[in-house]
C-alpha cells in the first residue's frame, strides 16, 4: 500500500481495544446476515421442491421424467472466522498488550469488514434474492 510517494505501510499499531470493538461490531452484523440469508435459503428451497413435486405430480409416465436436482446452496457460515479474531485479540489483551499490529489486510478484514470472502458471501445469497441494502 503506497502512501503518498515512497512510503509504505506493511503493519500499522492498533488500539486493542478499538480493534475488538470493531470486530465484535462487525461479527453481530455478520450474525444478522447470516441468519437472514439461512431463512431466505430455506424459503428458497422449500419453494424449488414444492415446484418439483408439482411437476412429479403431474408428469403421467410417458418418458420424460421429472428432474429433480436444482442448483441452490446455502449461505456461507463465516461466524467462526470472526470468533477466531476476537479469540486472538482477547488472548493478546490478556496478556497485558495495549496495542497490535496489523498488516492492510487485517486492516480491512478487522476494521473495514472486507475480508477476501465478503464478495462471494453476498453473490450467494442474492441467489435468495437478499440484498445488502435491506439488512
Amino acid at each position: 500500500m503506497m502512501l503518498g510517494g515512497t512510503q509504505s505501510l506493511e503493519k500499522v499499531r492498533a488500539k486493542c481495544e478499538e480493534v475488538l470493538a470493531k470486530l465484535k461490531e462487525h461479527a453481530a452484523q455478520h450474525e444478522k446476515e447470516y441468519a437472514t440469508a439461512y431463512e431466505m435459503y430455506k424459503a428458497k428451497a422449500y419453494d424449488l421442491l414444492k415446484e418439483r413435486a408439482l411437476e412429479v405430480e403431474k408428469s403421467n409416465g410417458d418418458g420424460d421424467a421429472v428432474d429433480l436436482r436444482f442448483n441452490l446452496e446455502p449461505p456461507d457460515d463465516h461466524r467462526q472466522d470472526y470468533q477466531r479474531a476476537i479469540g486472538m485479540l482477547e488472548l493478546h489483551i490478556n496478556a497485558g498488550e495495549e496495542t497490535i499490529r496489523i498488516t492492510p489486510d487485517q486492516y480491512a478484514a478487522f476494521m473495514q469488514d472486507l475480508w477476501g470472502w465478503k464478495d462471494a458471501f453476498w453473490a450467494k445469497n442474492a441467489s435468495y434474492g437478499m440484498r445488502r441494502d435491506r439488512i
